[in-house]
């Protein structure tokens, strides 16, 4: 059973679960970046939001995306986007330059794109693994 924090309406996992609620705009993100960024960003939730049920958090440092918990993140900077992805497998091959073990079983992976072109199979493939270990 999920937890609704009585201050932001955002739900978790465990009750009184450390969190910021800080919520924002989602177009806030997007002020005064390449346009290319809002629709690099709009692709991809159009390809999450077919894998089920999600919530998307517009938080003043990134925009999560959580089904039972949070599998992905996205930090939008100058001219890109800064994608965490929380999965159970490692993965060391472009375009992934960083990786980072935040648990036992879970490992953040970290993309860096500029536009929807560079939503390819392989990229939403890593998405959806990371989905599939939270599920809904």
């Amino acid at each position: 059973m999920s937890w609704i924090c009585p201050d932001c309406g955002r739900s978790f996992r465990n009750p009184n679960q450390s969190h910021s609620c800080g919520i924002v705009p989602i177009g806030k993100h997007f002020i005064g970046k390449p346009d290319a960024l809002k629709a690099t960003f709009d692709k991809i939730i159009s390809k999450v939001t077919a894998f089920g049920h999600i919530q998307i958090n517009s938080l003043n440092g990134a925009i999560t995306i959580a089904g039972k918990s949070t599998f992905l993140a996205f930090k939008i900077r100058k001219d890109y986007i800064e994608l965490e992805i929380l999965s159970d497998i490692e993965i060391s091959e472009f375009p992934v330059y960083k990786t980072f073990r935040v648990s036992k079983s879970r490992v953040a992976l970290f993309v860096r794109i500029q536009s929807p072109d560079e939503v390819d199979e392989q990229l939403l493939g890593w998405i959806k693994v990371a989905y599939d270990k939270v599920g809904i």
